[in-house]
């Protein structure tokens, strides 16, 4: 007679596809045992005339559930690398986007300094145009004043020709 156990293992793992079905979001490579094959196995293994066929139909369906599970821990593999690789490509990203935010920031303050240097050079021209105005008024002033002595020097010499 067949173990009690491994027959209660055996029912559970043909719950197993669909609760993987049902809880993943991930299909099973193909084929995978479906109800048909579910209930062909149990047949097999009620309809057995022996204990010998009966066991080898537990052995048989024992081992059709390993290839299932087996399967599902390949795809789940997969499924874990594939995760990895976005989660690295998530990473790579970031990094990126960190680099190019700094870059950024190093532009944004190149800017800021630019238009303080900008501003001061403006400052700086309108106080040399200050100076200059001031300097062409003093020296307006300087060829007024030079104006009036070559005339007085002018009129000393004409009076002193008539003296």
């Amino acid at each position: 007679m067949p173990n009690p156990s491994r027959i209660g293992f055996l029912l559970t793992c043909f719950l197993l596809p669909g609760l993987i079905g049902t809880f993943a979001s991930f299909s099973i490579p193909a084929p995978v045992i479906d109800e048909q094959h579910q209930q062909a196995a149990l047949d097999a293994i009620q309809n057995a005339k022996n204990p010998a066929a009966q066991q080898a139909a537990i052995n048989n369906l024992a081992d059709n559930m390993a290839e299932v599970v087996g399967r599902v821990k390949t795809a789940a593999g997969e499924v874990t690398r594939g995760a990895d690789e976005i989660s690295q490509g998530n990473s790579n990203l970031s990094q990126r986007t960190e680099e190019k935010a700094s870059s950024l920031e190093q532009t944004a303050s190149s800017m800021e300094e630019m238009t303080s240097t900008v501003k001061q050079n403006a400052d700086n021209a309108a106080q040399a145009n200050q100076l200059s105005a001031a300097a062409r008024e003093q020296a307006e002033k300087g060829g007024a004043v030079v104006g009036r002595a070559i005339k007085a020097m002018a009129d000393i010499n004409d009076a002193s020709k008539k003296i």
